[in-house]
């Protein structure tokens, strides 16, 4: 019993850790944040259209630097090609200079809309602290989900955009 007293120790620190770890990022995530002021984005764009206020949006901050980013290129892809239909707009924001953006740009290609954040505004705003990372904008400017683009489920990208068309619906 005593040999295992320093393992039961270890295994209740990385418990104890994890719930704490746990903890803070759903706080993080139940908080309301809203984009609405910073909206339109004041971002450079280097490819594609500017994302249009008063739609949903995902934006994906990323590097080119960054291996787990570039992991991700494929997927957002995917998410871009299966949701642009339905409304969807996506931007990838860096803070990195178009030259760099534009050689990476070749050999990695992202397919939909890639800006440029000189000063970090909106890295700061939303206290991104990691990357990659995605916040989900709804059409109102409000963040409803945030966290790393392979954890985002399809189900609830389909439920804010049918939030969207049943507004637009409303309205017409």
């Amino acid at each position: 019993m005593a040999k295992r007293i320093p393992y039961i120790t270890l295994v209740l620190i990385v418990g104890l850790l994890l719930a704490w770890i746990y903890q803070g990022s759903r706080e993080k995530q139940d908080q309301k944040q809203t984009l609405s002021n910073f909206l339109p984005l004041q971002v450079e764009y280097l490819q594609g259209p500017a994302v249009e206020q008063g739609r949903p949006m995902l934006i994906d901050f990323w590097a080119t630097w960054c291996a787990p980013c570039r992991a991700t290129i494929p997927h957002m892809n995917q998410i871009y090609a299966r949701f642009k239909g339905e409304g969807l707009q996506v931007v990838g924001i860096t803070m990195e200079d178009a030259e760099t953006v534009s050689s990476f740009l070749k050999d990695f290609p992202m397919h939909y809309s890639i800006a440029r954040d000189a000063a970090g505004t909106y890295f700061d705003y939303l206290d991104i602290t990691g990357i990659p990372h995605l916040a989900l904008v709804d059409a109102s400017g409000a963040i409803v989900w945030r966290g790393h683009p392979m954890q985002l489920s399809e189900s609830r990208m389909e439920s804010i955009l049918n939030e969207f068309k049943a507004a637009q619906s409303d309205n017409s």
